[in-house]
Parts: structure tokens; C-alpha cells; sequence
């Protein structure tokens, strides 16, 4: 090393490497089922009057809607904890949508964030469920 160079390692064969012990775990264990799992979704298209924020002009736009609907039983392999969920879901409707354009001066402008889920039993009964 007086000249100013590296002294060069040699290479070592693989055949040093120890193994990976085996893991313990299986691919057999019970997991906890998804939220997703507990309902049946549809997209849905409803009308919703909103105010554009730059020309203050009102108008029905068609919003995207995911309608979950809670299944009638639930799904196989549930535990205790996934029952317990089970019996406190509701049905809903959940806001795709995020920014539409106005109709009359085109801008673009973001829907409220306060009206992105709607629970369905918490409506009104004299409200269509068109006027979300």
C-alpha cells in the first residue's frame, strides 16, 4: 500500500453463505377479511347542486358515487373480530368524484369535502335519494 493503490480482496466463493433459516410462517394462517369484503359495490351517477366559487353560478352536476350495499351474510373465514364488524357496517354511499367544471365559465373546482360519504339509513324519508 505505499504506492497510493488498494490492496485488492479476493473474491470468495458462494458457497460460504449459510443458508436462511426457514421460516415459520404458512401461507395457511387465517387473515382478517377486508372492509371490502363485508359489501357489494356499485357505481352509481346522482345529481348534486352545487355553486361554482369563482362565477357563483349554481347548476346539477352528475356526480360519481360508490353505492356499498352490505351483504345479507357474512363472508367465510370471518372470526369473532370480523362478526363484531360485520353487525356495526352500514349501508352507504361514498363520493368518486373530486373536482368538476362549471357550466358556464368552465373552471374547474373542487366539491366540498364534508359531502364525500353519505350514510343511507341517516337520510330523511321524505328525501329522494337523488338530492345528496
Amino acid at each position: 500500500m505505499d504506492d497510493g493503490q488498494r490492496e485488492r480482496v479476493p473474491a470468495l466463493p458462494h458457497s460460504h453463505i449459510a443458508p436462511l433459516p426457514q421460516c415459520q410462517l404458512s401461507y395457511d394462517y387465517q387473515m382478517a377479511l377486508n372492509e371490502r369484503d363485508f359489501f357489494t359495490e356499485k357505481p352509481e351517477m346522482k345529481p348534486m347542486s352545487l355553486a361554482c366559487p369563482q362565477c357563483r353560478h349554481r347548476a346539477d352536476y352528475q356526480i360519481k358515487w360508490m353505492h356499498r350495499k352490505k351483504k345479507d351474510r357474512i363472508p367465510q373465514g370471518a372470526d369473532e373480530r370480523d362478526r363484531a364488524i360485520f353487525a356495526k357496517l352500514r349501508e352507504h354511499l361514498f363520493r368518486l368524484d373530486d373536482f368538476v367544471n362549471c357550466a358556464r365559465c368552465r373552471r374547474r373546482f373542487e366539491i366540498p369535502s364534508h359531502q364525500s360519504m353519505v350514510f343511507l339509513d341517516e337520510l330523511p324519508h321524505n328525501m329522494p335519494d337523488e338530492q345528496q
